[in-house]
């Protein structure tokens, strides 16, 4: 993980009008691959986009669309008990199973939850991960892009997470590979820091 970057970009107003879809092909196109872990992003804001890849990513790689960027490398190990503050952007879903046309039901298929238990999707991934102490949830608007030959509706929820790491390995795994569905399309990034 010693290569891995967290690039913030400042979008310039033709970079805030440029679609996800769009985005989500630039950041392949200018990202170095992490030596450790995929190339995770993620749009906290209108003006803002966040990439964790390989090697900073300077706005003369996309002209006209990013005003400024700033990099710093991304921290991935912490220590058994140690207290971190940890956000993500993702998209809460289950498991479920859809009908075939020949009356057969599929696996691997998930599905979006009720916003009520949007709190309880981050819980359950990171029970042996973080003893939370403090937790935010907040539903944000769907995302929808091309995948393939059809469209993809993403729920998201913005999450903030406060607490002690019980895992230090599998906190690791998060940071580097994200969590959750549409990790493509900029949901599922784990930015993690120590409590302050």
């Amino acid at each position: 993980m010693n290569n891995t970057t967290l690039t913030r970009l400042s979008l310039t107003r033709s970079g805030q009008q440029v679609g996800r879809q769009d985005w989500h092909e630039l950041i392949v196109s200018v990202a170095t691959q992490p030596d450790d872990g995929r190339i995770l992003w993620a749009w906290p804001s209108k003006d803002t986009i966040l990439i964790q890849a390989g090697a900073p990513i300077s706005p003369d790689t996309l002209p006209g669309l990013v005003s400024a960027a700033t990099s710093g490398p991304v921290r991935a190990q912490f220590g058994t008990g140690e207290q971190v503050q940890l956000s993500t952007i993702a998209t809460p879903t289950k498991s479920g199973r859809k009908r075939r046309p020949d009356g057969t039901l599929a696996r691997g298929i998930t599905v979006p939850i009720p916003v009520s238990e949007y709190p309880q999707w981050l819980s359950k991934r990171l029970a042996d991960v973080i003893d939370i102490t403090e937790q935010a949830t907040e539903p944000l608007r769907s995302v929808r892009v091309r995948k393939l030959d059809r469209v993809a509706t993403f729920s998201a929820c913005g999450y903030y997470v406060a607490g002690a790491v019980t895992d230090p390995e599998r906190l690791r795994e998060l940071i580097v590979s994200g969590i959750g569905d549409g990790r493509a399309y900029g949901m599922g990034l784990v930015v993690v820091g120590a409590a302050s």
